[in-house]
C-alpha cells in the first residue's frame, strides 16, 4: 500500500478502516496492513493482534502474517516466539530476506555473536545489492567493532548504490558518532532528498528536525549547489 510505504500512517489507517472486505482473504489483507502500520508506529502489541487475527481469518499470504508477527514479538522482547515465527516463514520460503534479518537480530540480542555474524555475512554475500542487509550489517559492525569500520564498509556499498536512502542516512549517523559532523550532515541531507523523491515524507521530516536540533544556524550545511539541502525538505 503506497500510503504505508510513504509512512502516511494515519491516512492509511483511515482508508483501511473505511474498507468493507468482501471475503476472508480481503479481511486478512486489511489486518496485515494495519499490523504493518502499528509496527511502523512502534506499537508492537497492537501490531501483533492484527497479525494474529489475519492468521485466524485466512491462510492466504500466511508467510507475510507470520513474518509480521515475528517482528512484533521481537519488539516485545518475546524472542523465543519471534524465532519460531521467523523459522516458520523460512520453511516455506528459505530465501525470505526479512525472516533471516529477524533471526540475525534475535541472535544479536541474545549475545550469540558468532551466529549473528555468520548469518549477516552470508546474507551480505548472497544479497550484495540489498540496502537492508547493508544497513543492518553496518549497525552490527558499529556495535561489535567500530563506527569507522562500519562506515568504511557502508561507503563501499554506496559507491555501487549511490541512490540508497537508508544507507546514506546510516552513513551520516555513523559519521556523526565518529565526530565527522560536516560529513554526517552532508549524507543525512542526501538521504532526506532521496526519501522525499520516494514519497517518504516522514523520514525526510525527521532528518529536517535533526538538522534543526544539531545545526540550527546551518553552519555545517555544505554551501555548494550540489550539496545544498533541497528546497522541498520539510521544515521541522
Amino acid at each position: 500500500m503506497a500510503l504505508i510505504d510513504a509512512e502516511q500512517y494515519q491516512t492509511a489507517i483511515a482508508v483501511l478502516r473505511a474498507m468493507d472486505p468482501q471475503s476472508d482473504a480481503e479481511a486478512a489483507e486489511v489486518d496485515r496492513a494495519l499490523g504493518r502500520i502499528y509496527l511502523g508506529l512502534g506499537k508492537a502489541g497492537k501490531a501483533a493482534e492484527f497479525f494474529e487475527h489475519a492468521l485466524t481469518t485466512s491462510l492466504d499470504s500466511e508467510a507475510e502474517a507470520y513474518l509480521g508477527l515475528a517482528e512484533a514479538k521481537m519488539a516485545l522482547g518475546q524472542l523465543a516466539q519471534a524465532r519460531r515465527h521467523a523459522e516458520t516463514v523460512l520453511k516455506t520460503d528459505p530465501d525470505q530476506l526479512h525472516a533471516h534479518l529477524v533471526l540475525a537480530r534475535i541472535d544479536q540480542r541474545l549475545g550469540r555473536e558468532a551466529e549473528a555474524t555468520r548469518r549477516l555475512e552470508t546474507l551480505a554475500r548472497q544479497r550484495a545489492d540489498s540496502e537492508e542487509v547493508a544497513v543492518m550489517l553496518a549497525r552490527y559492525t558499529a556495535r561489535v567493532k567500530s563506527a569507522a569500520t562500519a562506515a568504511e564498509r557502508l561507503g563501499l556499498f554506496l559507491r555501487q548504490h549511490p541512490d540508497s536512502a537508508e544507507a546514506s542516512d546510516m552513513l551520516g549517523q555513523l559519521y556523526w558518532e565518529m565526530g565527522r559532523k560536516a560529513d554526517a550532515v552532508k549524507y543525512r541531507i542526501k538521504a532526506g532528498r532521496l526519501f522525499l523523491e520516494r514519497g517518504r515524507d516522514g523520514r525526510a521530516a525527521a532528518i529536517a528536525q535533526w538538522l534543526q536540533n544539531v545545526d540550527p544556524e546551518g553552519r555545517l550545511i555544505p554551501r555548494s549547489e550540489a550539496d545544498a539541502p533541497p528546497a522541498s525538505l520539510p521544515p521541522p
